[in-house]
């Protein structure tokens, strides 16, 4: 995107730079947009820097990570708002365009999931369109593609900070900088030994043309990310076939060895797409933040037993009970029951049965819940409660951090991945070919070694098992960054961002993951201040004290939040 900027003079005057154009700088350009009129102040110049091509994508929906085949579990109606819905950008679109996404123009739907590459050209279209937004109200607005900031220099001085190019002997400084770069994996890819340290971009795990991969194959996890790899193999290694109202899966010649194993902490798969009786979450929808400031107690800490009890209980007990559950909804009206009961027994609700057998029996479930609008309250209310909470989670103690991370995040992981029942006929057609397996089991050791990879798996009985695999995938998610791996080192040497802390029960301090920043993503540094010209909303910086801000409505709430920190700061 070309834009009105030629020459970057040293030090641009009420300006902000964005680093990384991806979804969230989208939603940051939505937002500042809606407030522009409420800001004293606010930046007349904006440079975004992408080190990527195709600015506005973001990793999941870029044509050099993903492909056709990955499906969003995201719908245009479950999407925050932009200034055009999903739906009504692909009824623009002609025949041809739609065709390579595999997407019929007559049965477009605002409840339907469809290809990443799609969300991602709609994502880039919202963004040209906002920038030109933003030029009609005299803000000079730059997109540069293909420019790696390699360096933040925090001045307080001169109130700015400069920002460095990789390959750019000068800094340009500015007034404000938000560092908005999104998915970072710091370890390095071992393909010598078939190891990869995540799947992106997924085509380096794809077989050269004409060759398959008759061997067996290991990912960590299964999760989205995992399937992501399951399915753009499986459909190099064989096809699928409509048959009887079965889809089925017929090998490749040469594939006899083709097999994949997710290995999993838990024998769980993802819970399918259903109907929702909310679009999408509200960080308010359930709590105000003066309810939950009533339970902050003396020393700051907000008990993670408080807010369940005054704030799940009761919404989760009404949603039992819509839903049928009323024996549970009665147990769990006992205040004596903690959340570690609810989570336990809603996990054995649904894991009652061997994995695949469960997704088989919640696909006839999910069908009937979309075809009749009939929502699944309680996983809908858990799913929100915890949003809600995840931007209050600086406030938790240490020991209810460990609670979040050991009992909280994995119930949500497999409840709210919410996969596309396209994708999950996909998972059953390999799992009845033989192709397809699930390990349960703690992964302790992964070991890239001569030519392959040795995974070595502690069962629940605490015997061990060892796997080896030509090709082993981490699909575990993203994990937080730590202070070392941030790639500004100036802000690291400067002392201008620190590891967050909470205070535990007797007192100490313990260190969560990422860096620190506060509640209107400032970052903070070593001497306990929040910095008023740098911002940090990359969701591996911040994992410490907003541990579950997922997907493409976190990047517009994190956005917003940015945003009315700086329309309360014109306020005052």
């Amino acid at each position: 995107m070309s834009g009105h900027l030629h020459y970057m003079p040293e030090f641009l005057d009420s300006s902000l730079a964005i680093v990384g154009c991806g979804p969230t700088a989208v939603y940051l350009l939505k937002h500042f947009n809606d407030a522009f009129d409420r800001l004293v102040d606010p930046p007349r110049q904006i440079v975004i820097f992408e080190q990527r091509t195709l600015p506005g994508r973001g990793l999941p929906y870029h044509p050099e990570t993903t492909e056709p085949c990955h499906r969003c579990n995201i719908s245009s109606e479950e999407l925050p708002p932009l200034p055009e819905t999903f739906a009504d950008w692909l009824r623009r679109q002609s025949v041809q365009t739609l065709r390579q996404w595999g997407i019929d123009r007559e049965s477009i739907s605002a409840s339907e999931h469809y290809s990443r590459l799609a969300m991602g050209e709609y994502l880039s279209d919202q963004l040209h369109g906002l920038v030109k937004t933003l030029r009609a109200r005299g803000v000079i607005v730059e997109v540069r593609a293909r420019q790696r900031v390699i360096d933040l220099l925090d001045q307080p001085e001169s109130q700015s900070v400069g920002v460095q190019i990789e390959g750019s002997p000068t800094t340009t400084r500015f007034t404000r900088v938000v560092i908005a770069t999104g998915h970072q994996f710091p370890q390095e890819d071992q393909p010598e030994s078939g190891y990869f340290a995540s799947p992106w971009p997924i085509q380096k795990l794809l077989p050269q043309e004409n060759e398959v991969h008759n061997f067996s194959i290991g990912t960590l996890g299964a999760s989205l990310s995992a399937f992501d790899v399951i399915l753009s193999l499986a459909r190099r290694h064989g096809t699928l076939e409509e048959r009887d109202s079965q889809l089925v899966y017929r090998p490749a010649p040469a594939t006899e060895n083709f097999h994949i194993t997710m290995h999993s902490a838990h024998d769980w798969l993802p819970h399918l797409q259903h109907e929702h009786r909310y679009a999408r979450p509200a960080i308010d929808r359930y709590a105000s933040p003066a309810q939950i400031a009533s339970l902050i107690d003396s020393s700051g800490i907000l008990p993670l037993n408080a807010y369940f009890d005054s704030i799940c209980r009761p919404v989760l007990v009404s949603a039992l009970q819509k839903d049928g559950h009323e024996s549970l909804a009665r147990e769990l009206s006992e205040p004596a029951k903690p959340m570690e009961f609810f989570v336990e027994r809603m996990t054995e609700k649904h894991t009652q049965r061997e994995a695949f057998e469960q997704m088989r029996r919640e696909m006839a479930t999910a069908r009937r819940s979309l075809r009749e609008n009939e929502p699944m309250r309680w996983m809908e209310a858990f799913d929100n409660l915890m949003y809600t909470l995840n931007f209050y989670a600086e406030r938790l103690s240490a020991e209810d951090h460990q609670r979040w991370q050991t009992v909280v995040m994995p119930f949500l992981m497999n409840l709210t991945a919410a996969l596309p029942l396209s994708s999950a006929r996909v998972l059953l057609a390999l799992r009845a070919a033989g192709k397809l397996d699930l390990v349960a089991g703690k992964v302790t050791s992964i070991e890239p070694r001569d030519g392959t990879t040795t995974v070595i798996v502690e069962r629940e009985d605490a015997s061990t098992a060892v796997y080896r695999y030509q090709l082993f995938v981490e699909c575990g998610g993203q994990g937080a960054v730590g202070l070392e791996d941030v790639p500004f080192p100036s802000l690291r040497r400067q002392g201008s961002v620190r590891v967050p802390t909470t205070r535990s029960q007797d007192g100490s301090r313990q260190s969560l993951e990422g860096i620190d920043v506060n509640a209107a993503y400032q970052i903070v540094g070593s001497d306990g201040t929040a910095n008023p010209r740098i911002y940090d909303v990359a969701f591996p910086h911040t994992i410490g004290v907003r541990p579950y801000s997922y997907g493409l409505q976190a990047c517009s709430d994190t956005a917003e939040i940015l945003i009315q920190g700086w329309t309360r700061e014109a306020s005052t």
